[in-house]
């Protein structure tokens, strides 16, 4: 038995269906080629960014595309310190 056979099934707000795993893990939200063709673009991408959840859409041939956002990335941090005068004509006229 895989685990597409004990997956449990909720509607998305996509017009797809949302998997749920065994152990009650949220799948990604799953949509064919014909749901996909009757939504706007703009529309769908901007309910993955609002959502932060992947889309997986499935082709024809039964191949399957994710459409993920990506993280956002906290600002690096800035160091104490500072760069020598002339560091870079040192290293380099080592030739």
């Amino acid at each position: 038995m895989n685990d597409d056979t004990t997956r449990q099934e909720e509607q998305s707000s996509f017009g797809g269906k949302i998997g749920l795993g065994k152990r009650g893990k949220k799948m990604p939200k799953t949509l064919t080629m014909d749901e996909l063709k009757a939504r706007p673009v703009e529309e769908l991408l901007q309910e993955v960014d609002d959502t932060q959840e992947p889309v997986r859409i499935v082709l024809a041939g039964g191949h399957e595309i994710d459409i993920k956002p990506a993280p956002k990335l906290k600002p690096m941090i800035r160091l104490e310190g500072y760069i020598p005068e002339g560091w870079k004509d040192a290293i380099y006229s080592q030739e």
